[in-house]
């Protein structure tokens, strides 16, 4: 590889790797965070350090699998594998480690996008000399295929989701990368080894795009057993040589040592799956499916049961097919916006005939969110299902780029198998649209190097500029839904941080003269009806919510999240000096008081090495880990006792460390440091004085002027 091509290219993939950790870190640059779904593969790594398999269920939670009596977490093991050195030593730095893992992870996509963008300009342009605007172009395609295009959108949360998407797309591209040099420079054991290895940690990672990479493998192992047999048969024998000839861009044919290596193929093709297997059936006592009926969320949710029962327990069927192209291939999925940052998300599809799906999320397309990768994929398929032979290119024998292009096609084909695996799959969400992006850079490199290497004319500018202009929209886009996603819509997306943005979303639009309509109500109650979006102002400021237009069910009860809440509004910020307790004793932090019903308590209480806090008789009881706070120590406590969406909480410094869903609707009278409800598990008196924070509602009062 010419250094100066791998230094342009480094230099495109540096900018988009410092956009892409703008925005994992939420802005603040701080790598290890801590965010819900963060620590299953650290909670893995500690269980093979145990010598076990099995994870504690209160870390899985609801996407716990259950299994012969214990608890398991369905992703791929390799990310739990990284993190495993750090696991033996602390555990100190459990639920800390997702950012760091997914830039480490797009630093390697972005490594294996430069040694596949070289390999396919080899193939393509030979030995064509290197240009000041083709090195340009080079550190482009390198931010447009990965953090600054590309995987930008998987940014926005630093959980167990993306972090699989992140590793598996990574091994994925590598998998081409080592495919392509089997099928261009030729098969090696050692080639064939690499690529087995890089298909192994993609499925181990995320099966569903790294499917791909083991399929290009297969489509070897074939074509290089249609070359070893058309070896041995007889030259004329009928439609044999033919065949051949039809189906010879499959394998390389025979290396220069003259062995075709199929049995090699073969074992690198059954290597992956039967890690893959082994892996499963440790777990679930199967080769390769999931019990998704014994998952937490199907054990107590009714819609989840409905659409098991209704597609006989699979995730997976053609009949998913119709409505996930209508919503993957469709071109309007992103729409302009007159508030920050301009653009949104249009309505998801509806199902397409009679079929259920587990969930249709608010999701972008592949056209709509990957516009240059997707309008360079279509010039390089093209090419690589037409390779034109009039021309040749410089440094290259004539016809001999039709070969090499048609050496492409294997990879092509294998990076497309991958990203097809999000069609017969009955949930649609926009972090799915990654398992597409190895398909999109590989065709799209080919069709970057075709466009460069045409003939200087007003063609080749016009498709460099639309190039241009659409990886510039490539990166908004996913910037803007990103945005929209970590800061609006997430579940448990930081009140602070949805806030701000909120402010943000229309202050940016009023300063610029668009003067965007602010979709502001105000009541005394929260409604139950509400679009996405949709923001409800509870009395006199009490609370702040915005709908986020997901479907209710017994997880994700409701649909409004609050934004900003005060005292009004069931929320209470204290500053506590922890008191001096004896071992197990008590003592009310809060007492809510409710009309009807007897009322709960948020109480600590002394525990080894520190304290524990509860919620008691308001909803499900619930308490928490034990905190490392001794008699002395000073920490902020935001207690939430939220009547309207049913949510109570007690965040330390913070962290979240206790919440439950209330059993209450009315909102309750709160007293502060003392049990006002007679309960006799817990002290009469805090013991200490207990002074609320001010309210802080400066957002909705400003969205209330600003909406008249």
């Amino acid at each position: 590889m010419d250094r100066r091509f791998a230094r342009a290219s480094a230099a495109g993939a540096a900018l988009g790797l410092l956009l892409f950790a703008y925005l994992l870190t939420q802005g603040t640059w701080a790598l290890l965070g801590a965010e819900p779904a963060s620590d299953f593969y650290d909670a893995q790594a500690e269980a093979w350090v145990d010598g076990r398999w099995d994870i504690d269920p209160d870390v899985l939670g609801i996407e716990r699998f259950e299994a012969r009596g214990r608890s398991y977490m369905y992703q791929g093991p390799v990310p739990a594998l990284l993190r495993l050195p750090v696991a033996a030593l602390s555990d100190g730095f459990t639920g800390r480690l997702s950012r760091i893992s997914m830039l480490l992870a797009l630093t390697v996509a972005s490594a294996f996008v430069t040694r596949l963008h070289w390999q396919v300009r080899t193939a393509v342009r030979g030995r064509a000399p290197l240009s000041r605007g083709e090195l340009l172009a080079a550190g482009a395609a390198s931010f447009a295929a990965t953090g600054g295009g590309g995987l930008l959108y998987v940014a926005s949360r630093a959980w167990v989701y993306h972090e699989a998407v992140m590793w598996g797309v990574a091994f994925t591209i590598g998998a081409l990368d080592a495919l392509v040099s089997c099928t261009t420079l030729g098969l090696t054991r050692r080639r064939i080894a690499w690529a087995s290895l890089l298909a192994a940690l993609a499925v181990s990672s995320r099966v569903s795009v790294g499917l791909g990479a083991v399929a290009g493998l297969g489509l070897l192992t074939c074509g290089q057993a249609l070359h070893w047999w058309a070896g041995r048969a007889d030259g004329t024998a009928p439609g044999r040589p033919a065949l051949l000839d039809r189906l010879r861009w499959l394998g390389p044919g025979a290396s220069p040592t003259g062995a075709h290596h199929v049995p090699a193929l073969a074992l690198a093709t059954i290597a992956p799956m039967a890690a893959y297997a082994a892996a499963n059936w440790i777990k679930f006592r199967s080769l390769f499916s999931v019990p998704f009926a014994h998952q937490g969320i199907s054990l107590v949710d009714p819609m989840r049961q409905e659409f098991l029962a209704a597609n006989d327990g699979a995730f997976f069927g053609l009949q998913f097919v119709p409505t996930t192209l209508a919503q993957y291939l469709r071109p309007d999925a992103v729409r302009p916006s007159r508030a920050f940052p301009f653009v949104d998300l249009a309505p998801p599809v509806e199902p397409v005939g009679d079929v259920t799906f587990d969930l249709i999320d608010w999701t972008g397309s592949i056209p709509s969110t990957l516009p240059a990768l997707v309008l360079a994929a279509l010039v390089g398929a093209w090419v690589l299902i037409r390779p034109r032979r009039d021309r040749g290119a410089p440094g290259r024998d004539e016809g001999e780029d039709v070969e090499r292009t048609a050496a492409l096609r294997v990879p092509a084909l294998a990076a497309l198998a991958g990203g097809l695996t999000i069609l017969p799959f009955g949930y649609i969400a926009q972090r799915y649209v990654a398992d597409v992006v190895p398909v999109a850079v590989l065709l799209g490199l080919v069709g970057l190097q075709v466009v460069l290497g045409a003939a200087p004319s007003r063609r080749r500018q016009v498709a460099l500029g639309a190039l241009a202009v659409t990886a510039a929209a490539t990166t908004w886009v996913n910037l803007g839904l990103g945005l929209l996603y970590q800061r609006l819509y997430s579940p448990n997306a930081p009140r602070h941080l949805m806030a701000q943005f909120l402010d943000t979303r229309y202050d940016v639009p009023q300063a610029l003269g668009l003067d965007p309509d602010i979709p502001l109500r105000q009541g005394q109650a929260l409604p139950r009806d509400g679009r996405r979006g949709d923001i409800f102002v509870v009395g006199d400021c009490a609370a702040l919510y915005l709908h986020d237009g997901v479907r209710e069910d017994v997880v994700h009860h409701t649909a409004w999240n609050a934004v900003e809440r005060g005292r009004d509004g069931g929320h209470v910020v204290v500053d506590l000096e922890i008191p001096a307790m004896r071992p197990g004793e008590r003592r009310p932090l809060m007492a809510a008081a409710a009309e009807t019903g007897p009322g709960g308590l948020v109480w600590i209480e002394q525990a080894d090495r520190g304290i524990r806090v509860g919620i008691t008789d308001l909803g499900f009881p619930a308490e928490s880990d034990v905190l490392p706070l001794a008699a002395g120590d000073v920490a902020r406590f935001a207690i939430t006792v939220d009547p309207w969406v049913r949510h109570g909480e007690v965040v330390v410094d913070g962290a979240r460390v206790v919440h439950t869903i209330l059993a209450t609707d009315v909102l309750p009278e709160f007293t502060l440091g003392r049990n006002a409800v007679g309960d006799p598990r817990v002290e009469d008196q805090l013991g200490v004085e207990l002074e609320p924070a001010p309210d802080d509602t400066s957002v909705c009062r400003e969205l209330l002027a600003e909406a008249g």
